[in-house]
């Protein structure tokens, strides 16, 4: 038993001497390849999904990596264009960062410059990617495009006293403003050769030029032309109609770079509906904000309110100077119906009085033991008292008054000789 415990220890030392010696021997070995593995699944686990892209496609993306240079251009805004600081933003810088989000790498954006140069040097390979240009088949010749991922109607607009609506083919006879060398520039050209295009710099021109009657009408695209409309305030300029043609934008590369064809249409399709509608909202919307949040509206509402005011504060004025007026008129009235009823007072006392001091002279004219009597310059008595009428043998004052009308004549004290005569 002793001899079996031994063996059994001994063989047991041995299986662990081994292992420890083959364990150190190999720890190197394996440290790599975990790190190999880690480092391959990089560009596996990213977003939460698998790279959607071949060995082949990440490789020749990897070694790109910073190095596929991008148009950088102004004057197409909300499409692209450039900040204050020098910062391009729209839409298509919008889906240009989620294709690096997604696909995880970086443009190089290239030197600012125009349309026209940009299209220049694409054309000779010194640009890689156009991220907003239209397929057409003069275009095939020199690019590879992706999958249109946006569609923008162009819009026909007009000044707002025109009132009709518009069609290409009810334009004949209009100067129409249209952006040189765009793809609409070439789809009017080729298919309406009947209409008169005025072929301009950018859209920012078509529209003023239309907004100051250089021209009669401009076609624009619907995004731009909300966004400048909006920015500019221009606000005598409306849309008319549509041309029926729409810009279809995509991502055009090299044309002997299909490698990077295949990559950019496989990161524009991991953009989901959500994203797409969101930027959607984000920039073409503004030409169709709700009406609080509209630059004009508040114009408009801010003219009402001002001429509102300045109505309630003429109508307010005028009632003060009016109610001032009542009120200098009232206390006038007042003071005039005051001296008016002092006087009236003093009337009716005068009145009062003189009442009293005729009754107390007729008391004493009709009581008095003496003749008294009133007379006119004519000769004829006005009044007499009852001593009077007494003394001339009348008996009353009244049958005096009645019976004398020339005293000269007539006043006799005798009744006998009254009689005679």
């Amino acid at each position: 038993m002793k001899a079996n415990y031994n063996d059994h220890k001994n063989i047991t030392c041995n299986f662990f001497k081994h292992g420890r010696k083959f364990i150190q021997k190999n720890i190197l070995a394996m440290l790599v390849l975990i790190s190999s593995i880690l480092v391959a699944g990089i560009p596996l686990i990213y977003c939460g999904t698998i790279d959607p892209l071949t060995p082949e496609e990440r490789s020749w993306l990897n070694q790109h990596d910073g190095k596929i240079i991008v148009n950088n251009e102004t004057g197409w805004p909300p499409i692209i264009d450039i900040d204050k600081d020098g910062n391009s933003y729209g839409i298509v810088m919008d889906y240009q960062r989620l294709v690096e989000k997604k696909l995880n790498f970086k443009f190089k954006m290239d030197k600012l410059d125009s349309w026209h140069n940009f299209m220049e040097r694409f054309k000779k390979g010194e640009i890689h990617v156009n991220n907003n240009l239209q397929k057409n088949p003069s275009r095939t010749k020199f690019a590879l495009f992706t999958k249109a991922y946006i569609n923008i109607p162009n819009a026909i607009i007009v000044r707002k006293e025109v009132k009709a609506s518009l069609s290409l083919e009810k334009m004949s006879g209009m100067k129409i403003a249209v952006t040189q060398n765009f793809a609409i520039h070439d789809y009017i050209k080729n298919n309406y050769e009947n209409l008169t295009l005025i072929p301009l710099d950018d859209d920012l021109h078509c529209l003023l030029e239309t907004s100051t009657k250089g021209v009669d009408a401009a076609v624009v695209n619907l995004a731009v032309a909300s966004f400048i409309i909006e920015k500019m305030g221009i606000s005598n300029l409306r849309i008319a109609g549509y041309t029926g043609y729409t810009n279809e934008l995509c991502f055009a590369s090299r044309k002997d770079w299909p490698t990077l064809n295949q990559v950019l249409n496989k990161g524009l399709g991991l953009i989901t509906q959500k994203e797409r509608d969101d930027i959607y909202k984000k920039w073409i919307s503004l030409g169709y904000l709700p009406f609080y949040k509209n630059r004009n509206f508040w114009i408009v509402i801010c003219s009402i309110s001002v001429i509102i005011f300045t109505f309630f504060f003429i109508i307010l004025v005028w009632f003060r100077s009016l109610k001032r007026l009542v009120e200098q008129r009232t206390e006038t009235l007042k003071k005039q119906t005051d001296e008016l009823n002092a006087e009236m007072t003093g009337r009716k006392q005068v009145e009062k009085s003189l009442k009293k001091s005729e009754k107390k002279y007729r008391n004493i004219f009709e009581n008095a033991v003496e003749g008294l009597f009133q007379s006119t310059p004519q000769g004829s008595f006005v009044n007499v008292n009852p001593a009077f009428a007494r003394m001339l043998h009348y008996e009353s004052p009244e049958d005096l008054v009645s019976s004398i009308s020339d005293i000269a004549e007539q006043y006799y004290v005798d009744p006998e000789d009254r009689h005679r005569c």
